[in-house]
């Protein structure tokens, strides 16, 4: 039996969590890891919200904690790669991610009996039945994500999303002047002239930051931490959710932090709540610590 691959390149699990996560920024698109047919769209328990690939032998791949249930419906039919939704942090959850279970005939399997653990969507190389693999096309992905608030799967592959995305990025460097050709979504000489302007506008010195290193001590700085003092209590705080960043509250953090495998917090917001940038606590990640306390607190 050939095992499909993972839909990412990042699996992880823990004792007594049934299933395998893939940590991704929200909006990141979810490739589909086989085809077959959606036969669930919908919210699932705790894996908020879902859709269900099933194979033609009974398989079934469920996608949980979707941000949200646009694109493809109830009954399409869907290729190997191709986008079913963005991933999100719906349900029992503490940050974005994809969680994946396999089902078969009402018993869940294990997935590493189906899924490939060497092998993912985006792995360098050809995959029969997707775009030829580029490591060019790959960092340009990662470029347009990162700057342009793109969601793009980073795989290499020049799909229909990420035409579209060269097509909105055209049109942006037009409007700087930067570009002057068609806008048909083919990243050629003419694009990379103007990208290169405004990559170097992006990098230009900036004035030396004066806001801290985040840590346990300065995340209180965001107001509202009783989302946080719950993914405190998963590190052991045995507190009151009172609003008091206290050392209880900071070691329960901490720890979660050291066992969560992200090894630092700014890790887990770039992981996981989709920021981009240094380790320091300025407005941008502070309105991140902002959401990810908002959201924890509704879901635990």
């Amino acid at each position: 039996m050939t095992r499909m691959p993972m839909p990412f390149s990042n699996p992880s699990t823990y004792p007594g969590h049934t299933g395998i996560d893939f940590g991704k920024a929200r909006g990141v698109q979810v490739p589909a890891i086989t085809p077959g047919v959606i036969t669930f769209v919908g919210t699932w328990g705790n894996g908020g919200l879902t859709k269900t690939i099933t194979r033609a032998d009974g398989l079934k791949v469920m996608n949980c904690h979707l941000d949200s249930l646009a694109g493809v419906g109830l009954g399409a039919h869907v290729s190997l790669g191709q986008h079913i939704g963005p991933v999100g942090s719906t349900g029992r959850s503490t940050g974005p991610h994809l969680h994946t279970e396999f089902w078969l005939n009402g018993v869940a399997q294990d997935e590493w009996k189906w899924m490939d653990p060497g092998n993912w969507i985006g792995k360098p190389g050809n995959v029969a039945g997707l775009p030829p693999y580029s490591k060019t096309v790959e960092q340009e992905q990662a470029f347009l994500n990162a700057t342009r608030g793109e969601h793009l799967l980073v795989d290499g592959r020049r799909g229909p999303a990420t035409i579209a995305a060269y097509k909105r990025y055209q049109a942006f460097l037009q409007s700087r002047g930067w570009y002057s050709g068609k806008i048909d979504g083919i990243w050629g000489g003419g694009t990379q002239a103007g990208h290169e302007k405004y990559y170097a506008e992006l990098h230009r010195p900036a004035a030396q930051s004066v806001y801290p290193s985040v840590s346990v001590d300065t995340i209180a700085m965001i107001g509202d931490v009783r989302g946080l003092q719950k993914i405190a209590r998963l590190g052991g705080y045995k507190g009151r959710i009172d609003n008091d960043w206290g050392p209880g509250s900071k070691a329960g953090f901490a720890r979660w932090i050291a066992n969560s495998g992200y090894g630092s917090i700014g890790n887990w917001l770039r992981k996981r709540w989709g920021y981009v940038g240094n380790d320091q606590q300025g407005p941008v990640m502070t309105a991140a610590l902002q959401r990810a306390n908002a959201e924890n607190y509704r879901a635990l």
